[in-house]
């Protein structure tokens, strides 16, 4: 036996298939002696199963689907429930929707582990309503890509199992051995013992081969110096289990939500807590954090096994970014940091490369989001094939990852280097994705696709040359808060390309040369800053005439930002958090960005427009000049307005009167009478109105004070 499995101990019908035909009113059919309910749209499906459901951990449905045709499955329970603090009932969903896209019937499983929960709920227990949702003949995830196939989708016999789950990895000692090539140079020790059926040895000859294995290159185990006045306060902290914020259980539950915030469970399982323990391993040399170390990879790796025939779901350890976030700067660090500490348990380290195994497989077969998750997830891949070319899928691992990343800079990053989320620090992350695996090419001597190197340099730029002038990033899109950023990331791009203007921006202006040209233009991306000059009190304005972007996105075209050198005045405000609630919505709104209300309404590209105009470059739709003496742009909106029928324009013009000051013009072209608001966000700060002027006021502090006035036709 290759894999461990999960074994069923209990299952209760919840529907069969006359029963969904019956709520669906639809036809009921037979296809290999096994009835189903045919599906001819896109429903919900909504069964009333019992209050509670705490002795059952999975949901199984019989799925039939007739050659060619495509859609999703994923279910969601409501609760009765409401945790104290949240805007809805608590509830479960089943993360990432399950793609439909085999011929014939598949038994479609949702783990409990898979469902991302929403409050703090004691489990399946006061169920008010399990729904099933259905999408027929559309692309999962974020594409909008319509598929007007017509083929049957049949849903037969719902059920209720419950299980007992594997302990550890699911490969076996002998699956291990079988999907290593120990033909290799350096495991004829390894495959001796495997021949005879020694498994203890084997793993002691392979530990003591990657022990002294000196390729390929990687930059996982930097020579850092020890540090005698190393602060151990916040590794301290981790090691008696006080975590992000809370103060969790001596014996550890990687299930754990205290707070009832579906990011805290997967901010949790990307392991952010194993880069502190590393870091004060290697500074102080203390074998207690690598002991520490090797209980949380052993109980992580005991309690999660990974999953079998499905994309994992919502599943905070196994759902695909969780999966790929788990591997950079956490579990290769700790493989090559801690390769001499007798800490790390022999078994730890094997079940570590059982488990590299199953990342790489369970990445290759499962795509999460076409955004940032679809280029983190490629590199897992691909660097898991570059480093581990031991296993007999690496080849494939590092041929498909790269297929995949050239596919992802080609269709999500803009000839400009904007990644066409619009977010500073979505556009970070997806840069490093691209960054390792390009580094890895170059220092292994394998080949790297011209585009790959070209929009990578171009995306650090995009980092460099809109950054404010203290270094922070504005904060469009989902971008965390006002005063966030990664301007620090443009200093690896001036290491990899020998770039001193993005090694003066990336090191803060401690090293490198400041860049010569300050005003910037991102054509495909509608981004335009306008910047006085590079020194620490220098104006900067930054005006998004873009499209609606891939993900993350706010309704707030024609928005601007306003910074005089450390000081930001006009920001946009960027998100708050991911929970569902009112000030999450409100975040994402026309009112809380700087450009204008029309009868109370704001943008709606969200409802008006199409995924290719979501995601398409503003190259030839905007006018923009950059000058001696002034910097000029100008960008409309005309996608409509919430709750107006009317045809309206908000043209928007931004000059730049080098070195001094902005003027902004505004002008709503349309039919009838309608209330126009124009919106202005300042930082907390005192403000000073004056009729039709406005003015801040800092004491002390003349560059920091912005008079704005406006003009108005009566």
């Amino acid at each position: 036996m290759k894999q461990k499995l999960d074994t069923i101990l209990t299952v209760r019908s919840l529907a069969t298939a006359q029963d969904v035909a019956e709520l669906t009113k639809e036809k009921l059919g037979e296809a290999e002696n096994r009835a189903y309910a045919h599906t001819s749209r896109s429903q919900q499906i909504a069964l009333r199963p019992g209050d509670d459901l705490r002795p059952f951990d999975q949901f199984s449905i019989w799925v039939y689907a007739d050659e060619g045709t495509s859609g999703s499955l994923s279910i969601g329970l409501n609760l009765t429930t409401r945790t104290e603090g949240l805007d809805t009932h608590d509830h479960f969903r089943s993360g990432v929707a399950t793609k439909i896209e085999w011929t014939g019937w598949k038994k479609c499983v949702f783990p409990f582990e898979n469902f991302l929960i929403i409050g703090c709920p004691e489990g399946w227990v006061n169920i008010d309503t399990v729904e099933i949702y259905i999408s027929k003949g559309s692309r999962v995830g974020l594409s909008g890509t319509a598929n007007t196939e017509t083929g049957l989708i049949g849903i037969g016999n719902i059920e209720l199992e419950h299980r007992k789950r594997v302990v550890g990895p699911r490969l076996t000692d002998e699956g291990f051995f079988d999907e290593l090539d120990l033909d290799r140079t350096g495991l004829e020790a390894v495959k001796t013992a495997v021949q005879s059926g020694n498994y203890d040895t084997a793993q002691k000859e392979l530990l003591t081969y990657y022990q002294k294995r000196t390729e390929p290159w990687h930059p996982f185990d930097p020579k850092v110096q020890p540090d005698p006045n190393y602060n151990c306060t916040a590794v301290n902290r981790i090691c008696d289990h006080h975590i992000q914020d809370q103060q969790l259980p001596q014996d550890f539950d990687w299930r754990i939500n205290p707070i009832g915030y579906l990011e805290w469970m997967h901010a949790l399982n990307r392991h952010s807590l194993f880069t502190t323990l590393i870091d004060a391993y290697r500074k102080t040399q203390d074998e207690k954090y690598a002991t520490k170390l090797d209980y949380f990879l052993r109980t992580w790796l005991d309690q999660n096994p990974e999953p079998v025939d499905h994309n994992g779901g919502g599943d905070p350890a196994w759902e695909t970014l969780s999966t790929s976030a788990r591997m950079r700067g956490k579990w290769l660090d700790i493989w090559y940091a801690l390769k001499n500490s007798p800490s790390l348990k022999p078994q730890t380290r094997i079940d570590m490369l059982k488990s590299f195994w199953a990342h790489a497989e369970h990445l290759t077969r499962y795509e999460g989001y076409r955004n940032n998750w679809f280029i983190v997830e490629s590199e897992t891949i691909t660097i898991l094939g570059v480093l581990f070319p031991e296993f007999k899928r690496a080849e494939t691992w590092k041929t498909r990852g790269y297929e995949r990343l050239s596919e992802a800079i080609s269709e999500q990053v803009w000839p400009d280097g904007a990644q066409y989320e619009i977010s500073a620090g979505y556009h970070a992350m997806s840069g490093r994705g691209f960054e390792l695996p390009y580094e890895l090419a170059v220092k292994n001597n394998l080949s790297v696709d011209p585009l790959l190197r070209e929009r990578l340099e171009k995306m650090y730029e995009y980092t460099a040359y809109t950054a404010r002038p203290d270094f922070s990033h504005p904060s469009l899109n989902d971008s965390g808060g006002v005063t966030g950023g990664r301007a620090d990331w443009a200093a690896k791009g001036g290491d990899l390309f020998n770039r001193d203007d993005l090694r003066w921006v990336g090191t803060s202006g401690r090293e490198g040369q400041k860049p010569a040209v300050t005003s910037r233009s991102f054509p495909d991306a509608g981004i335009y800053v306008f910047r006085s000059n590079w020194s620490p009190d220098a104006k900067y304005l930054i005006f998004d005439g873009g499209a609606y972007s891939a993900a993350h996105q706010h309704e707030d075209k024609l928005s601007f930002e306003i910074c005089y050198g450390s000081e930001p005045l006009i920001v946009d405000p960027g998100i708050a958090s991911y929970m569902v609630d009112p000030w999450t919505d409100y975040y994402k709104h026309t009112r809380s960005h700087n450009t204008v209300l029309i009868d109370g309404g704001g943008q709606k590209r969200r409802q008006s427009h199409t995924w290719p105009q979501w995601v398409r470059s503003v190259r030839e739709e905007n006018v923009i000049h950059l000058g001696n003496g002034l910097d000029f742009a100008s960008s409309q909106y005309d996608a409509g307005y919430e709750n107006n029928e009317d045809a309206l324009i908000h043209r928007r013009a931004i000059i730049f009167v080098r070195p001094d000051y902005y003027l902004l013009f505004d002008r709503v072209e349309g039919n009838n009478t309608h209330d126009i608001e124009a919106l202005f966000h300042f930082m907390p700060i005192r403000v000073k109105i004056d009729g039709r002027r406005v003015r801040t006021d800092r004491e002390g502090k003349k560059i920091s004070n912005l008079p704005l006035s406006t003009l108005a036709r009566p």
